[in-house]
């Protein structure tokens, strides 16, 4: 049935598509491409949304990440020392716990994490996609134009593996990069602004580590772009919004356990390599989806030169192409996006710390482009082609997310989620801690919270390993595979099959029964 409705639905956006090309067959070739296109390649974008939701719940890593705000939500501290507490993973400032306390409110597990996806999907691409709209609308770039650009945007970041990581997870990305955006957004639609830049920038440091460069980036910015009083101001706000935030924090949390778990932790967690290797492995992972906007970059801005009436001066050239304030945050944070590149553990996310900028660097050329004559038929031309390209690499989500949709009532979260409520007390799930949480009211501990303590040489205890497990464990069940949590329940070897819980490996005692 699925596949009938998005093959349906795709097959009406194409009809539509074509009869919009023949209304407007007197238009210009390049609008009437564009209406011919946008209504499918629109299409295309929901399916492949959909197609990503859908996994969330199938992605284990997306209830981890919720459970910090599940368990604060039900009386549990965010941080605590060693041999204390829940180990729940939490490695991050507090932002990045309580952006998903929205999401938690939902009933269940399979909700709060469907619900996780969408807010990250809101905190990411909402900033930008207004971010291009605004701009667009000063510049007097036609609606349809406008929109298409924003599309070009939405539709890649289904293929960029970072973009994809940090818009459609549930992690601290989603809403750090938002609110840096919002920072550097702020700073670029409307000169000499400081205050709410200051604040977006500091929250976006109390989300998420990474994001400290932005402090050095803004008054950098504003220097290079308003002048020297408009970086004293962004200086002064910067600072009086971190001693507030610092303030807040210090009072209303644990500090000593904040800075063990915040920066004591990941400080010592090894490197994946050797240093050189790493860093070379890091710059490669950087530079594999960012190449072609570097090269996207580079044309925009050659073309530009050569046609915009700009000062001569490298100075007054540079402010002509505001734009350009994207390129220098994207440069300032890559000294921290190649740090989350080269830990054990890091993933492809850390990379859009410094790709995000980039990317919207090229939306914004490309917006410019379109709004001056000599450059907007290569401007549309260009547009065309990366809908057309990004559309047709979308194709194989036609097939997907009906598959998804089909099996998505027995996701691991609603499985998990009906045996615990079945049988309390009696089955740990390691790498689903916000399951327990929902079911029973029972902080367990995170199999890579656990993992976390061991990499970094911090002792658990056998007490505190014990507190964070059911008391009248039976099994301990794995999606997909078994992870971590097999060192530290070694009496747990012996396979079972459970009917109710098809996709996991269930473990329990040999010679026990169920």
């Amino acid at each position: 049935m699925y596949e009938w409705v998005v093959l349906g639905a795709f097959a009406v956006s194409v009809l539509v598509g074509a009869g919009l090309g023949l209304a407007t067959a007197r238009t210009r070739p390049s609008d009437r491409t564009l209406v011919t296109l946008l209504p499918a390649a629109a299409v295309m974008l929901l399916v492949g949304v959909a197609a990503e939701v859908l996994f969330a719940p199938f992605q284990p890593w997306n209830d981890a990440r919720l459970a910090p705000a599940a368990a604060w939500l039900r009386g549990w501290r965010l941080y605590y020392g060693v041999n204390e507490g829940p180990m729940l993973g939490l490695m991050y400032p507090p932002l990045a716990a309580l952006a998903w306390v929205p999401a938690v409110l939902a009933p269940t597990p399979s909700a709060a994490v469907l619900a996780g996806a969408c807010l990250a999907m809101g905190y990411l691409l909402g900033p930008v996609l207004a971010t291009l709209a605004l701009d667009a609308r000063r510049r007097g770039v036609p609606a349809r134009w406008s929109a298409a650009v924003a599309l070009v945007f939405a539709l890649l970041t289904l293929h960029v593996e970072a973009f994809t990581q940090a818009a459609y997870w549930v992690h601290a990305d989603a809403p750090a990069l938002g609110l840096a955006t919002v920072a550097v957004a702020w700073t670029y639609l409307r000169p000499g602004a400081a205050a709410v830049p200051a604040v977006a920038a500091v929250l976006a440091v109390l989300t998420k580590q990474v994001t400290v460069p932005l402090l050095a980036a803004l008054p950098l910015a504003a220097l290079v772009f308003d002048g020297r009083r408009a970086a004293l101001r962004s200086a002064g706000w910067l600072v009086a919004a971190a001693t507030a935030a610092a303030v807040a924090t210090v009072t209303l949390l644990d500090a000593r356990a904040l800075w063990l778990n915040v920066v004591t932790l990941p400080a010592a967690h090894p490197w994946k390599t050797a240093v050189l290797a790493a860093l070379v492995t890091a710059w490669k992972d950087l530079l594999r989806d960012a190449t072609g906007l570097v090269v996207a970059l580079a044309a925009a801005t050659a073309a530009l030169a050569a046609v915009a009436p700009t000062p001569r001066a490298w100075l007054g050239h540079v402010r002509a192409h505001r734009w350009l304030m994207w390129v220098l945050v994207a440069a300032a944070m890559v000294p921290t996006a190649t740090l989350g590149l080269v830990k054990v553990g890091a993933n492809m996310n850390s990379a859009a710390y410094a790709q995000l900028f980039l990317a919207v660097a090229v939306h914004l050329a490309l917006l410019e482009a379109l709004a001056l004559p000599p450059l907007a038929t290569p401007a549309r031309a260009a547009v065309l082609a990366a809908i057309a390209v990004l559309g047709v690499r979308t194709g194989p989500r036609l097939v997907d997310t009906p598959a998804l949709a089909a099996r998505f009532a027995a996701n691991p979260e609603r499985l998990a989620f009906a045996y615990a409520q079945a049988h309390p007390g009696t089955v740990h799930f390691p790498f689903q801690p916000l399951v327990p949480l929902m079911a029973e009211g029972r902080a367990a501990h995170f199999s890579d919270g656990v993992y976390q303590r061991v990499l970094a040489g911090m002792p658990v205890s056998a007490d505190h390993l014990r507190a964070g497990l059911p008391s009248g464990l039976a099994l301990v069940a794995h999606w997909g595979r078994p992870d971590f949590s097999r060192s530290y329940l070694r009496d747990y070897t012996e396979t079972v099959a459970i009917a109710e819980l098809p996709g996991f490996v269930v473990l329990r005692r040999p010679g026990t029964a169920r």
